[in-house]
């Protein structure tokens, strides 16, 4: 069967220009190839998940920590006018 060139099978031991060389190509490109998608996968994953972990525990510790000391406040403010009331009367 007559494809491009571009896709033509290889013959023997011919892979054909800008494919690769030496220990790029065949298995061991491959392998190669295989053990660097593994170590990117892992690599991003692990960095993602640090990069989520420490954004979701600062931002719901952020938020935590506004809404207490937003409802303390209010609680204060209630409190305290409620006292300065009642010493008026």
């Amino acid at each position: 069967m007559l494809l491009s060139p571009s896709l033509e099978p290889p013959v023997g031991n011919r892979l054909g220009a800008g494919v690769g060389s030496g220990v790029a190509t065949g298995a061991a490109g491959r392998g190669a190839g295989f053990f660097g998608a593994v170590f990117f996968l892992t690599t991003f994953f692990l960095g993602a998940d640090f990069f989520l972990t420490a954004f979701f525990l600062v931002a719901l510790t952020t938020f935590f920590f506004a809404t207490f000391f937003f409802a303390a406040f209010f609680l204060g403010a209630t409190f305290f006018f409620a006292f300065f009331l009642a010493t008026m009367v």
